[in-house]
Parts: structure tokens; C-alpha cells; sequence
């Protein structure tokens, strides 16, 4: 059923971000109406946020031909329900929170979700794979995001390629992307991050929900430890006692 445009923007309209980072994030993260935050480099291209609006959801499937049947809570067209698999790591507990407060919300609207959650490696070969009707993925940070991250959105081995395959515009979105990596001009650079990254927006295929926050715990005895300039590093040389 994800192969429906409309079937993807139902989604986008059914879930609420803001929601799950209230109440499993505990307001730890900020909420993330897009891909990349705008402080992201090419990122801060205006993009529309999406409103959390479960009528203008069911209104989608509804134009789209899924129907509820009398008494039923899965919408169905032409004999098909409306559920696919929603897959993530089974150990991780804000996998599992978030995987099983979507399914709740789907519900709502008609979408039948089945949870699957596994070890990383069978999560990681389905990724692979494309054996998915949705699953978790991460934007990589920097210095990765933009760049590095939209490069793998071409290779068949990461769960972006298979999330974007059967998008009619997917061998533009390749060719793109391939070219803006070369190119040396900073507007047309501009302008063609803007079009990639308007085209996988208004596409509906991926359902932001927060953008990561690193976060510290220290003792009193040490003034505020300062953080990396990636996720991955902590200057501890820069750690001093407090006078």
C-alpha cells in the first residue's frame, strides 16, 4: 500500500511528531517537520511543515478508494487490506514506544500496522533489502548530512534507495544528486539541493519525527563539559576541575 502517494501523505497527516516527542522523548529533542533541520547546509529551503490532521488523512484514502467495511477498522480496495509491517530494532525501547504509538494512531484512520520487531541484524537486512513497509532510519549528522547522506540514497544497500525505488522520479532524484556532489557553483548547488530535497518532501516517503540531541550528564565538581563537533566526540581534554 506505500507505493500510493496518497496512502504516504495519509500517514504523514495521521501521525503526530509532536506527540511522540512529548510523550516518549519527554520534550528532549526538538520536534523535526523535515528530513534535515534548516541549520542543516542547502537545508533552509522553506519547506512546508506537514499538519498533524487525522480528518485530512481518512479524506486521502478515502479519494484513493480505501474504504471501511461495515463494522470493520482496516480499510480495504479491491479485495486488498490496508496494512504492511512496520519494522524495528526489538531491543531498542524508544523503537518499540514510537513503533507501538504510530500503530495506535494508524489504527484511527483505518491503517492496519504490524509490528515487527527483530535483532539488528535481520532489521539491518531488511533494510538492505527493501522487506518493508516502513522502518527506522537516521540521518547521519555532520559532517555527513547533507552530502554524504544523499550519496547513499543511491546505493541498493541502504533502506533510502529502497524507501525511494519505486518513486517515479527516483532516476532524476539519482542523477541529481550524483550531479551536485560535482558541482562547484554555490547557487546552482543551492538550487539543486532545493529540488532534491522539495521532491523527497513532497513525496511523502519519509515520516520525521525529532532531531537528535546529544545530551550530558556530569558531576557539579566540573564546570559545563563542552561538546564535540560531531556526536562521537567529547573533548575531555577539555574537562577541568571547577575552582
Amino acid at each position: 500500500p506505500t507505493d500510493s502517494l496518497a496512502v504516504r501523505q495519509a500517514i504523514r497527516h495521521a501521525v503526530d511528531p509532536a506527540l511522540l516527542v512529548h510523550a516518549i522523548l519527554r520534550d528532549a529533542e526538538p520536534v523535526a517537520p523535515t528530513l534535515f533541520a534548516a541549520n542543516v547546509p542547502y537545508a533552509d529551503v522553506g519547506l512546508a511543515p506537514v499538519a498533524h490532521d487525522p480528518a485530512r488523512a481518512a479524506a486521502l484514502l478515502e479519494a484513493a478508494g480505501w474504504t471501511l467495511p461495515p463494522g470493520g477498522t482496516t480499510r480495504r480496495r479491491e479485495g486488498q487490506a490496508l496494512a504492511f509491517d512496520l519494522c524495528f530494532v526489538g531491543p531498542e525501547a524508544f523503537q518499540k514506544a514510537v513503533a507501538e504509538t504510530v500503530q495506535g494512531m494508524l489504527l484511527k484512520v483505518g491503517i492496519a500496522v504490524r509490528l515487527v520487531g527483530e535483532e539488528p541484524a535481520s532489521f539491518y537486512a531488511r533494510q538492505k533489502s527493501g522487506e518493508f513497509g516502513m522502518i527506522f532510519g537516521d540521518t547521519w549528522g555532520p559532517p555527513y548530512d547533507p552530502h554524504a547522506f544523499l550519496a547513499s540514497m543511491r546505493a541498493p544497500s541502504h533502506a533510502d534507495f529502497q524507501a525511494q525505488r519505486g518513486l517515479p522520479e527516483k532516476p532524476e532524484i539519482d542523477r541529481r544528486i550524483t550531479a551536485v556532489l560535482a558541482e562547484t557553483d554555490e547557487a546552482r548547488r543551492r538550487a539543486e539541493y532545493a529540488w532534491l530535497l522539495r521532491t523527497l518532501h513532497e513525496s511523502a516517503v519519509y515520516l520525521p519525527i525529532s532531531y537528535l540531541t546529544n545530551k550530558c550528564v556530569q558531576s557539579r565538581r566540573f564546570p559545563p563539559m563542552p561538546f564535540g563537533p560531531t556526536q562521537y566526540e567529547i573533548p575531555f581534554e577539555q574537562l577541568r576541575a571547577a575552582s
